[in-house]
């Protein structure tokens, strides 16, 4: 999910998770070879979920119960998400991007696994009751639960049309789909996809589209 573009750096990450699980590298190298991937790490990570904001956004704009917008597009998220940069931070400090620019050289880096951040970023803010965030990718009990509902997210962006537009699809042929192997299933082998609990209404994303779509009349 991380590196979905630089395979070298794919590698190494993997490598040093290996080291730390089985203990078989020297203590000083390993924890070296740790540090030095922190800062890059990080850095990735926050354009992952710039990237996966954005995707989240569309999705609640298309797939919740609420009526956040009467035409879902991409302009709209990029929008919102742009708007974020005024109201929070990364969890480190970081300032978040608001310029369309950087926000859609995000999308592009991580369009592979961009269904996997927005479900990543989904499920903090609605969780799956009794399931804490930090579970999703380090429990079998919460890749269950983070498989099933990438599952929903994927095929909803596989299918995805803009009304209008450029009829580009959110997930092209470069994409990592989830297997079906590792999704969890019904008795009788259908696919259990799970969806999201839409706990609360986003009231602040359906003022700031609404301010997006006074904009644009004008």
């Amino acid at each position: 999910m991380l590196y979905p573009r630089d395979a070298a750096m794919r590698a190494s990450y993997r490598a040093i998770q290996r080291a730390q699980r089985s203990g078989s590298v020297e203590r000083a190298i390993l924890d070296r070879a740790t540090d030095a991937m922190v800062d890059p790490t990080a850095r990735t990570a926050r354009r992952a979920i710039t990237a996966g904001d954005v995707l989240l956004v569309l999705y609640a704009m298309d797939k919740s119960p609420w009526r956040i917008s009467d035409e879902p597009s991409l302009g709209k998220a990029v929008h919102a998400v742009g708007q974020f940069a005024n109201v929070t931070r990364y969890a480190d400090g970081v300032a978040l991007p608001a310029g369309k620019s950087e926000i859609h050289e995000r999308i592009e880096e991580f369009r592979p696994v961009w269904h996997l951040w927005a479900t990543f970023r989904l499920l903090r803010e609605f969780p799956f009751p009794g399931r804490a965030h930090s579970e999703l990718l380090s429990t079998p009990e919460g890749l269950s639960d983070f498989f099933g509902a990438a599952a929903g997210v994927q095929a909803w962006a596989v299918q995805w049309r803009p009304r209008r537009g450029e009829p580009r699809p959110l997930l092209e042929a470069d994409a990592y789909l989830i297997p079906p192997s590792v999704l969890p299933q019904f008795p009788g082998g259908r696919v259990a996809v799970r969806r999201p609990p839409w706990t609360h209404a986003p009231d602040w994303l359906k003022q700031t589209l609404s301010d997006y779509k006074a904009r644009a009349r004008s």
